[in-house]
């Protein structure tokens, strides 16, 4: 089956000297946000899932007869690195409307030969939701620039002994608090994983310390709101921006 002519890499037409033959899915492997670096073309390093990462194959030929031009390469091969092999958006002209999130693997085998006029190219889907590396670091109210909800950790240095730690949170989506009771003494350092859903004090797990009527805070998209109500302590709200 032979498709149009309509492949857009981050609203990039592929060349008008190629034609799309076939595409195929692979649907055994993995998009979860398990994601790390992973050898790509020429050293550079692509982002995708650790292990079993789903790709899809689009095959393509040329156009025209006789060889491949260095130009014609160089055009095609600028169409593939338009964002440097890094996450980029896939779109199929014959499904309007939706796209994939993809990272080239930049192999290509391109070739010289007059008597072969066709190659593949592999795309590595990951998520939709897509994870920044650089972590925040927040230390009270602040404006979320991510689109999709997300799990802070928060962590707390206890600066004078207390029996009680209780902070307000607010955001457009959820608010509530979280409360802390035992007796704290100073210097110890408090940590609350709230996609875990996981205290520790020290290092040691400490969930009994949770009052039953807590809950743990999400990070929405806009401005969010966490106040120290009750305690001895400063803190800290580390999180990630996460995309779709």
């Amino acid at each position: 089956m032979v498709y149009n002519r309509s492949i857009w890499l981050n609203g990039i037409p592929m060349p008008d000297f190629l034609i799309v033959t076939g595409c195929s899915h692979d649907i055994t492997g993995s998009i979860e946000h398990d994601i790390g670096d992973i050898p790509g073309y020429k050293g550079i390093n692509i982002r995708s899932t650790k292990k079993n990462p789903r790709s899809i194959i689009i095959d393509f030929k040329y156009r025209d007869s006789g060889f491949l031009t260095y130009e014609k390469k160089e055009e095609i091969s600028n169409w593939i690195h338009s964002n440097d092999l890094k996450e980029c958006k896939l779109e199929y002209g014959w499904i309007p409307g939706s796209h994939y999130l993809v990272v080239p693997t930049g192999n290509t085998g391109l070739t010289d030969n007059v008597k072969i006029k066709n190659f593949s190219l592999e795309f590595l889907l990951v998520n939709p939701c897509r994870i920044e590396n650089e972590e925040e670091v927040k230390t009270g109210n602040f404006t979320y620039i991510g689109t999709e909800s997300t799990y802070p950790t928060l962590e707390l240095d206890v600066t004078r002994a207390c029996n009680k730690v209780k902070i307000e949170f607010k955001n457009r989506i959820t608010s509530g608090f979280i409360e802390l009771n035992t007796s704290f003494n100073q210097s110890e350092k408090i940590v609350i994983d709230c996609k875990k859903k996981s205290i520790k004090v020290n290092g040691k797990d400490s969930m009994p310390i949770l009052s039953i009527d807590s809950d743990f805070p999400t990070v929405e998209k806009g401005f969010n709101k966490f106040n120290l109500i009750v305690g001895d302590v400063t803190f800290k709200i580390k999180y990630f921006n996460l995309y779709r």
